[in-house]
């Protein structure tokens, strides 16, 4: 499985919460319907501690190289870079295999809250 990692970066006219409500809706509404997704995350900066460089990083898996070009090459991924380019001023991504060095915790077995 490979994973594709992008990173955002909101209009300059969009506050921080326009933005993350349109990504939530509309982008995703149109993400999960790229052929071949196996799963997407959005990661929304947190903000107020700092000015971050990236508004957020998007994560979208897929089987294989050769399926993420397939859903890069759909009708649905040219909608989605339509809606893309309305609502971020600049889109950045790559390629990755993840590698999990520790993995995320299970949901709390009974009586361990």
């Amino acid at each position: 499985m490979i994973k594709l990692v992008g990173v955002v970066r909101r209009r300059p006219e969009m506050t921080p919460e326009e933005c993350y409500r349109a990504w939530r809706s509309e982008v995703a509404a149109l993400a999960v319907r790229l052929p071949g997704l196996r799963g997407y995350r959005q990661n929304h900066a947190l903000q107020g501690s700092r000015a971050w460089p990236w508004d957020g990083a998007a994560e979208l898996w897929f089987d294989d190289v050769a399926a993420q070009k397939a859903a890069f090459a759909s009708s649905e991924a040219a909608a989605l870079a339509a809606l893309e380019a309305d609502l971020f001023a600049e889109v950045q991504w790559f390629l990755a295999t993840e590698h999990v060095v520790m993995p995320l915790p299970g949901p709390p077995r009974e009586g361990m809250r």
